[in-house]
């Protein structure tokens, strides 16, 4: 069998995410300032591209492109431990699953679908599918924390402040800036509606951005400190098992 390390310069990967992360937020707002104090829709093109409250934009494909990232990620690192037999091997692997679905979600707004069976047979308000939204997350999150408690506090420190900082402010972006959305839209005249609206889903979108693209850098971190990441890219001989 052979051992195969690979050359990952992780500062480069974090700056380049970053870099497009920044151009994408930028690109958002400006596409709100257009939307709320012009008359333009489309702007030849650029408004659908961009605007984060829509499916189908650059970054929508972006974000779903950086999730599949972290779910490729994480079976690299599912795949090591289970090399290694680890005790937490499956732990990783429901990441994984958990991610891909993300990033479909991410295109296809899985989600929508069971807001909207909820939407539908509750006969609930306009809004309420943000607070659904928000409600089905939490209760994922909170059966999450209960099956990955143990799974989390066996990390080291340094892995483990990564990882909860870049899930909380995932967290707070898909689930309580979310909810403050569907408020204002409840709750809000029509012009403040549009302005507060707008702010809250690029502040959403921004968190969520920031938050997988920390993810994905804790992910590399953690990767490169199991010893699989090298400086340089080498193919190792391992003796058979």
């Amino acid at each position: 069998m052979f051992e195969i390390r690979i050359q990952v310069n992780i500062a480069k990967i974090t700056v380049v995410l970053t870099r497009i992360v920044l151009f994408l937020i930028a690109m958002g707002t400006i596409v709100v300032l257009f939307q709320v104090f012009t008359s333009y829709r489309t702007m030849m093109g650029f408004i659908p591209l961009f605007d984060m409250d829509e499916e189908r934009t650059i970054t929508a494909y972006f974000s779903s492109i950086n999730l599949l990232f972290s779910a490729a990620l994480l079976g690299l690192i599912f795949s090591i431990k289970q090399d290694l037999n680890d005790v937490y091997r499956w732990q990783w692997a429901g990441l994984c699953l958990g991610f891909i679905y993300l990033s479909m979600d991410e295109i296809i707004s899985l989600h929508e679908l069971a807001t909207g069976l909820i939407k539908d047979h509750l006969h609930v308000a306009l809004a309420a599918p943000h607070y659904m939204t928000a409600i089905l997350g939490l209760t994922a999150l909170f059966f999450l924390l209960i099956f990955y408690g143990r799974f989390l506090l066996n990390l080291s420190a340094p892995h483990k402040a990564r990882f909860i900082l870049a899930g909380t402010i995932f967290v707070t972006g898909a689930f309580i800036i979310e909810s403050l959305g569907g408020y204002i839209v409840l709750h809000h005249n029509q012009w403040i509606n549009g302005l507060a609206y707008h702010i809250a889903v690029i502040v959403e979108e921004s968190l969520e951005l920031i938050g997988v693209l920390l993810f994905v850098r804790a992910l590399l971190m953690y990767i490169r400190d199991l010893g699989h990441v090298s400086t340089m890219t080498e193919i190792i001989p391992r003796a058979n098992a």
